[in-house]
């Protein structure tokens, strides 16, 4: 997790909660529902803001005897929450709030200080979207938009583009639905409310379905696999890979395990250097990859009943105390 995931979430719940404030003086000077919407919107975000970096702090704590693996899923356990309290506080409220006003349309007043909200709402919104956005675009440069977001395994910064892309598009909603209530269509501020819960809802479904599969266990990405594969048979270090597992403990903790098969009239001690080389090979390409565990069996088509060396735990010994 670099530096930029903490200051682009930071930033962003600073933003949010600023929006906050002025969007609820807004709604209650003006009595809009659209404008308590995005109060509502805003101030959810901050407070999720707030639990992302909750989250980033314990993901960095280093592995103890009950998490040897070290504490980075607690990232994807905060994402997971800030992504169903968008859902579960922001967009049911929101959607609510625009129900009740259709039942019970009032006039708005003081539409202009609205207006002023919702102008300086977006404007921070996009300040932040379009700072978080180069963040993330840079930390996935050989990507497209959408296959970056489908495989990142740091989900901090990718809730930040997301939440601030909706916080803007909100007030374009509520500034539109203010509009055209006081343009005499009295409905429009309860509907404003009702798309901006959907807008929400939406956003939170996409953002739960990405940080599911990191909670329950992901793997690298297929390129990334194969190319583990052909470090570990390249050079004759083994004759083929049975089985090639890896899952992410963190955006930064890599765990791979190896079913390999390699030649039995190889001795023990050239088996043990393959297993050391194939380690250093693995790390120096990918520094994610702190955990290496290699299970070496003789090839039984070459040789059956062949003495085979004891399965080897690869971790080195440094690796074991750092995590």
């Amino acid at each position: 997790m670099s530096r930029a995931s903490t200051a682009s979430v930071f930033g962003a719940t600073l933003a949010d909660f600023a929006i906050a404030a002025a969007d609820l003086l807004a709604a209650l000077a003006g009595g809009s529902s659209a404008m308590l919407a995005e109060a509502i919107h805003s101030a959810v975000d901050g407070i999720n803001g707030l639990l992302l970096l909750f989250g980033l702090k314990r993901s960095r704590r280093p592995p103890d005897e009950h998490h040897p693996f070290g504490h980075g899923k607690e990232l994807y356990f905060w994402a997971l929450i800030v992504s169903c309290s968008i859902f579960a506080t922001g967009g049911a409220a929101s959607f609510f709030e625009g129900v009740i006003r259709l039942r019970h349309p009032e006039p708005l007043s003081h539409t202009g200080w609205a207006f002023a909200a919702l102008g300086c709402g977006a404007a921070f919104d996009a300040a932040s979207f379009f700072y978080s956005l180069r963040k993330f675009r840079e930390q996935n440069r050989d990507k497209g938009f959408w296959e970056a977001a489908d495989e990142t395994k740091d989900p901090s910064v990718l809730m930040v583009v997301f939440e601030d892309f909706a916080a803007f598009v909100g007030q374009l909603i509520a500034a539109a639905g203010i509009f055209l209530e006081i343009r005499g269509w009295r409905l429009a501020d309860g509907m404003a409310s009702i798309l901006i819960g959907c807008l929400m809802a939406a956003t939170a479904v996409y953002l739960i379905a990405q940080h599911r599969d990191l909670v329950i266990g992901e793997g690298v990405e297929d390129e990334i696999s194969r190319s583990i594969r052909d470090l570990a048979i390249g050079d004759e270090k083994f004759l083929s890979i049975r089985a090639a597992h890896t899952v992410h403990f963190g955006p930064d903790t890599v765990l791979v395990t190896l079913d390999t098969e390699f030649d039995p009239n190889r001795k023990a001690g050239e088996l043990m250097e393959a297993v050391d080389r194939i380690q250093r090979s693995i790390r120096e390409r990918y520094p994610a990859v702190k955990f290496i565990y290699i299970d070496p069996e003789a090839g039984e088509s070459q040789a059956r009943g062949a003495r085979v060396p004891e399965a080897r735990e690869t971790q080195p010994q440094q690796m074991r105390k750092a995590g």
